[in-house]
């Protein structure tokens, strides 16, 4: 029996039979976000979440959203940095 909850992002009931917190309406929007964020860091594989972020349009917030739930990885501004310069390895 599905359980009733509120979108995640709408708030509008709907029957829950996935995993997913968001109506279908909402998750397809949802999907194609995470998509434009995916694409990027197969593009880009060493980039930030403030390069991610500026370059799609997705916050970071966000982004660390999907660091968490371990969708995506991204590369820390500080060991960027160290990268850059070269850092004691």
């Amino acid at each position: 029996m599905p359980e009733f909850v509120n979108c995640k992002h709408c708030k509008k009931l709907f029957a829950k039979f996935t995993h997913s917190s968001y109506c279908e309406n909402c998750a397809e929007a949802a999907e194609a976000v995470f998509r434009k964020v995916r694409d990027f860091l197969y593009a880009h594989p060493n980039s930030d979440a403030l390069t991610v972020s500026r370059a799609t349009g997705v916050s970071p917030d966000k982004i660390f959203e999907y660091v968490r739930e371990g969708r995506v990885a991204v590369v820390p501004q500080s060991e960027l940095n160290l990268k850059e310069r070269g850092g004691d390895d």
